[in-house]
């Protein structure tokens, strides 16, 4: 039996996600007075370039505050689960593919069994917060080797991306009932 089910979950914006778009918008003001002040100290014909210029400026703090808006789409196909990113609802990139048969570990984040699994600090664990907040109830954590590399992957599944990965791997994947209703 095939088993197919896709979920979607929006980023939260933190601080430092408005703190860069901040920063964007001081940026953008700052070479736009540049701009100007470098325009009307030359007093050339160029009046044209620099109007080009000053709207390519907000134009690219504009798409680089709208590439913050973070969406993550979950999609569990016979037990294989790719995460894609989706950046302001117009650009898609695949982030990770997780085949649930070779993992080491999947459970539940705030799961005390495994709360030691997340205190180890190690330096060479590539760790991918996918998640819509890392800091509520129902975000997972899976741990797997991938091309030598040790991944922890935190992300946010539905009850039917929780049953799919159940069955994919029984003995690894922990997964808490009241997440399955």
């Amino acid at each position: 039996m095939d088993i197919f089910c896709e979920y979607m979950v929006k980023h939260k914006k933190r601080l430092k996600d408005n703190l860069i778009a901040v920063g964007l918008v001081c940026l953008a003001m700052l070479l736009s007075l540049l701009l100007v002040v470098v325009m009307f100290t030359l007093k050339t014909g160029l009046g044209g370039i620099f109007l080009l210029l000053l709207v390519g400026i907000w134009y690219g703090a504009v798409y680089l505050i709208r590439r913050r808006n973070l969406e993550f789409e979950y999609i569990l196909t016979n037990g294989v689960l790719d995460i894609d990113k989706i950046m302001a609802r117009s650009a898609r990139k695949r982030v990770i593919s997780i085949n649930f048969k070779d993992i080491d570990v999947c459970a539940p984040a705030k799961d005390e069994n495994f709360r030691h699994k997340l205190e180890n600090r190690d330096t060479d664990v590539k760790i991918l917060d996918l998640s819509g907040n890392i800091d509520d109830d129902n975000v997972y954590f899976v741990e797997l080797v991938k091309e030598g590399q040790l991944f922890r992957v935190f992300f946010q599944p539905n009850a039917n991306i929780l049953n799919g990965i159940k069955q994919a791997n029984p003995r690894q994947v922990t997964v808490r009932e009241a997440d399955l209703a």
